[in-house]
């Protein structure tokens, strides 16, 4: 004979699951409110493709647009393998302009000898069409010593860990002059100030007076 157990004998395990649901709903909702927003922003000297960035949120390289990821409020590491090319907060817009404290414009010789790098490791070597560093240059990057390139040194041009690198790099590049670097870098610095409008994810920004 079937014996039913009123509704009320059920009570406390009802509650029970009740109070487990509450809890995980509550831990995932925590765990969502404490998940950085990602904001979206681009390296320039032209765009710059495989860049390494790391931050506390965010890391990876940066995409064919010179696009990387950030939540406010946090600093970024660019580099590429083991050479470190500086740090910033992260920004819609950040350059080697950025990366080096107290630095007021592409004359400033740290941030002429980071543009020198990124130019002399293009792919094409064609800078105006954007600068992209190959994976295989990054994992040679990897074998440079911790800080052996200083890119305030006076003499960064005869550095041997630079020039030992550079000859690793399959048809070994020659670094870019610095009047070449410093040229390029300033007519970026000109298009930026003369932008109208950004259009993010489109592989483009247009200027009020000429496209970059």
């Amino acid at each position: 004979m079937l014996i039913k157990k009123p509704i009320f004998a059920f009570a406390p395990i009802i509650g029970a699951l009740v109070l487990m649901l509450s809890s995980c709903g509550q831990s995932n909702s925590s765990d969502d409110s404490k998940s950085p927003k990602a904001s979206i922003g681009v390296f320039i000297d032209s765009y710059v493709a495989g860049l390494g960035y790391k931050a506390k949120s965010f890391s990876g390289k940066t995409n064919t647009k010179g696009e990387f990821k950030y939540a406010e409020g946090e600093m970024i590491t660019f580099s590429i393998g083991n050479i470190i090319l500086g740090s910033q907060y992260g920004a819609p817009i950040l350059s080697p302009l950025s990366l080096v404290p107290g630095a007021k414009d592409e004359l400033d010789s740290a941030v002429t000898n980071i543009v020198r790098l990124l130019m002399t490791l293009d792919v094409d070597k064609n800078a105006l069409n954007g600068i992209r560093i190959a994976d295989e240059t990054s994992q040679i990057a990897e074998q440079v010593a911790d800080d052996a390139i200083d890119f305030s040194a006076p003499d960064f041009s005869v550095n041997p860990d630079l020039n030992g690198f550079l000859t690793r790099l399959p048809s070994p590049p020659v670094l870019v002059d610095s009047i070449t670097a410093q040229a390029h870098f300033s007519e970026t610095l000109k298009s930026q100030s003369n932008w109208g409008s950004l259009v993010w994810g489109s592989g483009t920004w247009k200027s009020s007076v000429t496209d970059l």
